[in-house]
């Protein structure tokens, strides 16, 4: 079952809370519509893009590794065509004595 966490702006960082503590898989979202907000999403596994299941389970009590992902998005351009677009992450899976941080970055294309 998916559970929505909470929507992260960019440079911050959310706390998950202790009744998720179990959490082996972690999947990246952006909503589908720009008039949708958090709130009026009702069903995260249909009003967003999202990327695969990732493992987040821990394989020691440190470890570090990295893990590159990607949402396919339905963007809509200045012009208001629609096209399929390909956002890419990588997100970096830090844990440390039992606890795990994760850490997402976008990946740019330059061209």
């Amino acid at each position: 079952e998916d559970k929505l966490l909470d929507s992260v702006p960019p440079e911050s960082s959310i706390c998950v809370p202790i009744e998720l503590a179990q959490i082996t898989h972690i999947r990246l979202g952006t909503l589908k519509g720009s008039e949708m907000t958090l709130e009026s999403s009702k069903n995260p596994t249909e009003d967003y893009f999202v990327t695969d299941r990732l493992m987040i389970l821990p394989t020691g009590i440190s470890t570090a590794r990295v893990i590159r992902t990607s949402i396919d998005c339905d963007l809509i351009d200045l012009y208001g065509l629609s096209s399929l677009k390909r956002l890419h992450f990588l997100l970096r899976i830090k844990s440390q004595n039992g606890l795990c941080d994760v850490y997402i970055e976008p990946i740019l294309r330059v061209l």
